[in-house]
């Protein structure tokens, strides 16, 4: 087995990254609100097996805003961020968007 290389200069310390988005909550709301003014508001009616329910999906992509806090021991150092996510809202026959799934695309 081959042995890694050894790098100089590098330390043991603990490495911690944190990542903060602003305004978390009012971003929920929108991305639900806007998967909900996509939705197509006549429905077809499809037959589905007995004890199924159809399920509704919007996806949005949305540019995010936050901070990541990143502490290598010596002392936090914080970045700003914007970056591009994915959000993808479901929705059962009767009631609201609930967000299901959220993922960075970088």
């Amino acid at each position: 087995m081959k042995k890694g290389k050894k790098y100089e200069g590098v330390t043991e310390l603990p490495l911690a990254v944190t990542a903060c988005i602003d305004e978390l909550m009012f971003l929920e709301e929108l991305v639900k609100h806007l998967a909900d003014a996509r939705s197509t508001r006549s429905r077809r009616k499809i037959q589905l097996e007995p004890g199924w329910e159809p399920i509704e999906s919007s996806s949005l992509e949305v540019y995010v805003t936050g901070n990541m806090i990143v502490s290598d021991g010596v002392g936090p150092m914080r970045i700003p961020y914007t970056t591009s996510f994915l959000f993808t809202c479901t929705k059962e026959t009767r009631g609201a968007y609930t967000l299901s799934g959220c993922f960075s695309l970088s």
